[in-house]
């Protein structure tokens, strides 16, 4: 057989399911499980510690619970720690994409309401000019390596990073699987960001139902998967605290260290989006290819390179399906590629037509979700009802991605019901790039779609009708200065008119093509 149904274990009762309960469940188990990243090394009761002195710094800021905390953070221990300690206190996480700048960071702060932000200080710069047009902002808390003191803004309190490690204070509230854990902001095919609602029972179940345990005598889950990103937070770091296993925070994703890091490590488990795995096969056979601990890598999407990774590495795969709203459903050891693996009891899961109605095994349509417990998909987007109005419909909620269901059950992934590039594990909105496209001198007009990358998933291109002396090179420098990377479009082509449909339509299909010379691509 080409798959295999994963193992479903089941999971502990609702209520035990939130964030700090399970790092309270890992200290009193003391399976002597460690959270590590390349300076340090914690253990549960040793996170607990420092969580709860960042959660009676946080309360002293004056952030009250249910309130939101904005942070743009790298990958560290002082990143988990955070994440511990706003779960603790029964305040919501906002985590921001290290990548984001101007209008994308402003919105986002703004919409989330947060009145404090925690940032790195490499980052402040690039901040500083929208953090000022932010009312509700009133303090940052910077993060410095070097302990130095960061920068004035103007008309905001600036902390050290320092100032959130205190001690006493009294008692933190209850928090339940029902509470807020975080808002996480996702692209849709048009329009704004929208701040997805996760909850605590969402966010365990998340971590759970993917199991990451292999046989060895000392299990290790190498994350280089950002922790702003839910699959860094749960598969990198919660998944492993609740199933026993060390887990490992890389700095970064990087094709030269990562088998180094592997081996350094003892990893024996790792996650990794499919561009990764293709950038790392890009890389000449070696006589090392094998010469590791790693038995499983869960990737998300499963595709041809996948089974080509396994192959040649040695280690098997496991697909993973899951979006910020409806969080992980679904995971397989397969090599079907487009696998998203088999749905976890913990689901109901419909293949479902125009109507709603379930169609034929074999048969492609939408698929919808619900959980077979309260709160363990998202209740809706922040402040946005008519977007939760059209995410829930007839009860199920509408992932927007088309699969079709096989005869044993297996989800394969066939395409997107709406318009949105996916990258790099980053949901793009079109209409996000081509209104950065549009402010770029020279620009009369813009289309952005996604076309299909090497690595798997999407890349972006642009389609743009320009001023006499426009040229794509000179437009894409423009774009690296507004856009972050993951919104930086791979390919440009300039033309003088869109192409159309026989309706006047603008017709995607038809500027999906990459014919040369016409398309220019970004070095």
């Amino acid at each position: 057989m080409s798959s295999t149904p994963y193992r479903h274990h089941p999971l502990p009762p609702l209520p035990e399911r939130t964030v700090f309960r399970a790092l309270e469940a890992a200290a009193t188990a003391d399976h002597g499980v460690r959270v590590r990243d390349r300076a340090e090394s914690l253990s549960p009761a040793g996170l607990i510690q420092d969580a709860t002195a960042l959660a009676h710094g946080l309360r002293r800021l004056g952030i009250g619970v249910g309130e939101p905390v904005a942070t743009v953070l790298d990958n560290h221990l002082d990143h988990v720690r955070l994440w511990f300690a706003l779960s603790l206190g029964g305040h919501v996480s906002v985590p921001l994409n290290t990548a984001l700048r101007g209008a994308q960071a402003q919105f986002m702060i703004a919409d989330s309401g947060a009145e404090v932000l925690v940032c790195e200080e490499r980052i402040l710069p690039a901040l500083a000019d929208v953090l000022g047009a932010l009312p509700r902002l009133r303090a940052v808390v910077v993060r410095s390596a070097a302990g130095d003191t960061p920068e004035a803004v103007p008309g905001l309190t600036v902390l050290p990073w320092e100032a959130l490690c205190t001690s006493g204070g009294g008692a933190f509230p209850h928090v339940g699987p029902e509470h807020v854990q975080a808002v996480m902001y996702t692209s849709g095919s048009t329009g704004r960001p929208k701040g997805v609602v996760v909850t605590q029972a969402q966010t365990y179940t998340r971590a759970a139902v993917v199991d990451q345990r292999v046989e060895s005598d000392r299990a290790v889950m190498l994350s280089p998967l950002p922790l702003f990103h839910v699959a860094g937070q749960c598969r990198g770091v919660l998944g492993p605290v609740v199933q026993g296993i060390d887990s490992v925070v890389l700095p970064r994703f990087s094709v030269r260290s990562f088998w180094e890091d592997v081996r350094h490590f003892g990893a024996t488990s790792t996650l990794l989006m499919g561009t990764m795995a293709g950038y790392l096969l890009s890389v000449p056979p070696q006589e090392t290819d094998r010469d590791h601990p790693l038995q499983l890598t869960i990737m998300s999407p499963v595709t041809a390179r996948s089974v080509e990774f396994a192959d040649r590495f040695g280690t098997r795969v496991v697909a993973s399906y899951g979006t910020t709203e409806v969080g992980t459903i679904a995971s397989g050891e397969t090599r079907t590629p487009g696998s998203l693996g088999w749905v976890h009891p913990e689901f109901e899961a419909r293949v479902a037509g125009a109507d709603d109605r379930e169609v034929p095994a074999g048969t492609e349509g939408e698929l919808l979700v619900r959980g077979r417990e309260p709160w363990t998909t998202t209740p809706g987007y922040h402040d946005n009802p008519a977007a939760t109005v059209e995410l829930w419909r007839n009860q199920w909620l509408h992932t927007g991605d088309r699969v079709r269901r096989e005869a044993d059950g297996e989800l394969v992934f066939v395409g997107r019901s709406k318009d949105v590039i996916r990258r790099s594990g980053e949901n793009i909105s079109p209409s996000e790039v081509e209104e950065a496209v549009r402010r770029v001198a020279g620009v009369r007009d813009c289309v952005a779609l996604g076309v299909p990358s090497l690595e798997g998933e999407e890349d972006v291109k642009i389609v743009v009708i320009g001023e006499p002396g426009l040229h794509a090179a000179g437009l894409h420098a423009a774009l690296v200065e507004t856009l972050p990377r993951f919104m930086q479009p791979r390919y440009i082509e300039l033309v003088e008119a869109f192409a159309l449909t026989p309706t006047a339509k603008i017709d995607k299909p038809a500027m999906r093509s990459m014919a040369e010379p016409q398309v220019w691509r970004a070095p």
